[in-house]
């Protein structure tokens, strides 16, 4: 008779979306009992609940505070893209080279294509998309090559090289969110207009390519169900499996139509059924519950979340 504790970070989901997934976790067997704790309390009367019996725990971020009494935890946590790189890389999973800008560094064309993606190490300014843009592979190495200008592209905190994957230019990635692999919303995110990829407003003939350093109302999503990319998803989970959410970025190169792994968001905040942050997105409430109920319906996350967590307490619960 295992429990399953789902612990709620107020701010980051909405609990109503927890208590839903609760009901329908112990809906599925009537032998499993569902809880929910608060992230960054004690939660005493969920520990004394949760008595002897085997017990599950998922929080899609990382754990403050509270200390279960007992089970299998699985919680969000930050892994940087280089470690992400080198782990999808043993995995096989196609993936962008991707390095650590260092003194010295030499980039040629057979090795890494005409154009690079230059972004800040930092995952905060990542985020934000901000310093994430697109340069000639020859203008780089020249310019690593002029005395003192390799402190203009190595911003605080270090960069990130990464060969560039041409997504077309509306900078199209797909963002599918998984939990334990399994699909929860397959979303397309693109410019609801394309830009001029070769004219560029900065004299370093770089462009900007992160979808959010442009304005809300120049943004655009759709949901997508194409399998490729639930299925490269899927295969992603592999790389960190200690990470329960993940909400994996996609690029489909339009010269190959190949599909890459952008990145793997582990650290949590991405839970985009009640967050904040779709409010970056879309302007209007009424909008805004369109889009979550596109993104709750297409898979029917709760119940994938419910299954999912119901079946892994069976199986995994200590």
């Amino acid at each position: 008779m295992p429990n399953v504790v789902l612990v709620h970070t107020p701010g980051l989901q909405s609990r109503d979306d927890f208590e839903k997934i609760v009901a329908r976790i112990e809906a599925l067997d009537k032998t499993t009992k569902a809880f929910i704790a608060t992230n960054g309390e004690d939660n005493a009367e969920v520990n004394e609940r949760i008595g002897a019996q085997p017990t599950l725990v998922f929080s899609p971020v990382e754990i403050l505070k509270f200390k279960p009494a007992r089970g299998r935890v699985y919680q969000g946590g930050m892994v940087d893209k280089i470690a992400q790189y080198q782990r999808l890389l043993a995995l096989g999973l196609p993936t962008p080279k991707t390095k650590l800008l260092t003194k010295g560094d030499v980039f040629t064309e057979p090795e890494w294509g005409a154009y690079l993606v230059l972004k800040p190490f930092s995952p905060k300014l990542q985020s934000n998309g901000v310093g994430t843009y697109r340069i000639a592979t020859k203008r780089l190495t020249f310019d690593l090559n002029i005395n003192r200008m390799f402190d203009q592209y190595n911003v605080d905190g270090g960069t990130l090289v990464q060969e560039y994957v041409n997504t077309g230019p509306q900078l199209e990635y797909n963002r599918v969110l998984t939990l334990f692999g399994e699909p929860l919303y397959s979303l397309r995110n693109h410019l609801a207009a394309p830009i001029d990829l070769d004219t560029s407003k900065f004299p370093t003939g770089t462009t900007a390519i992160a979808t959010q350093s442009y304005s809300a109302d120049r943004l655009d999503a759709t949901m997508n169900a194409d399998s490729r990319y639930l299925d490269l998803a899927r295969s992603s989970y592999a790389a960190f499996p200690d990470r329960a959410l993940q909400a994996i970025d996609i690029l489909r190169s339009q010269d190959s139509d190949r599909l890459y792994v952008l990145e793997m968001n582990l650290g949590g905040n991405t839970w985009h059924f009640s967050s904040g942050m779709i409010d970056d997105r879309v302007t209007s409430r009424q909008t805004r519950e369109e889009f979550r109920q596109r993104k709750l319906k297409q898979f029917g996350a709760f119940d994938v979340v419910a299954r999912t967590l119901a079946k892994r307490a069976v199986a995994e619960a200590l």
